[in-house]
């Protein structure tokens, strides 16, 4: 198997949990803080490092289980590009994902979320060579196959996948704008390994 290299790095950093969304690296994310303890991670952000961190609540709590922080453990870093207050009064923010993201502990400051984080970055050598070639294949035929179960409008979206060669970065792409449910998108976001990646959305 191909190798890759996992880089490690701790950061602490405000929190926005989204509802049936999930933020993936290198996509450009469009959301609105849905509540005034967003809209304040949202400043606190964009007043420092302009860094946030994505996460989704989760689907999968048992039992109805009531927790504090009923988000994903596993979310994204994203950069803060534009904030824009809504005529309704609303924070709407786009940001850039930027890398995953593990989360050690949240916690309640100043009226918002907090997560201490690992953000975990993965560099693949030669694009992971002949299995990474594969694997790219595999997944345009994937996509290719069901393409009538797509939108009309999805041609642009098909020419960016016939262009890209990064296994993992092409497993969050199709992932984010193909998936549909919630949970499955969670799923290719929480496997670090690209090749793992690949297969889990195949």
């Amino acid at each position: 198997m191909p190798e890759y290299i996992e880089k490690s790095e701790p950061v602490t950093l405000p929190v926005i949990a989204l509802h049936g969304t999930v933020a993936f690296p290198q996509i450009t994310i469009n959301f609105e803080a849905g509540d005034e303890s967003a809209a304040t991670a949202a400043k606190a952000a964009a007043a420092s490092t302009s860094f946030l961190f994505l996460t989704t609540y989760s689907e999968n709590l048992e039992g109805g289980e009531e927790t504090e922080f009923p988000f994903y453990r596993v979310g994204t870093v994203v950069r803060i590009k534009q904030m824009i207050r809504t005529p309704e009064g609303k924070t709407r923010i786009i940001a850039e994902g930027l890398v995953r993201a593990t989360v050690n502990a949240y916690r309640t400051i100043l009226g918002y979320t907090e997560a201490d984080l690992v953000c975990r970055h993965v560099d693949m050598p030669d694009l992971g060579g002949v299995q990474g070639r594969a694997a790219v294949n595999e997944m345009r035929r994937a996509v290719e196959k069901n393409m009538r179960l797509l939108p009309a409008e999805s041609t642009d979206l098909l020419n960016t996948i016939r262009t890209m060669k990064d296994p993992g970065a092409l497993a969050d792409f199709i992932a984010a704008h193909i998936l549909v449910r919630p949970a499955d998108k969670q799923a290719i976001l929480e496997c670090i390994d690209p090749f793992a990646r690949a297969e889990i959305l195949l």
